[in-house]
């Protein structure tokens, strides 16, 4: 059995992390998922309505969860912001596909 979702604790969420927390403060888009372990991480595709989020932006944290966590700006620059993101597996592995709209909030 296959399944993929976003975290139901953390929704994906993209706004300004100031320092001291990101040094200089930065626009940041962050989100966790949960990807079935019999699933490659290089058959998910990630995507937004500002175009697809890249393999190095998402790490294992542990488990099935995954964190994607890609700098879009220094400093405070909300328009570069996604309003939605989309993840979707191959095929192959059962062509899931998870669609959630994007907070868009500072930290």
């Amino acid at each position: 059995m296959f399944y993929a979702y976003f975290e139901t604790n953390q929704l994906p969420q993209c706004g300004y992390v100031p320092p001291p927390y990101a040094n200089p403060g930065v626009t940041q888009f962050y989100t966790q998922i949960h990807i079935s372990p019999n699933i490659p991480i290089s058959e998910v595709t990630i995507s937004t309505d500002t175009g697809f989020i890249g393999q190095n932006t998402v790490s294992l944290d542990r488990g099935d969860e995954w964190n994607m966590r890609p700098v879009l700006a220094t400093g405070s620059n909300d328009t570069v912001c996604p309003h939605s993101i989309v993840l979707q597996t191959s095929p192959q592995y059962g062509g899931i596909m998870v669609a959630y709209p994007v907070l868009i909030k500072d930290w």
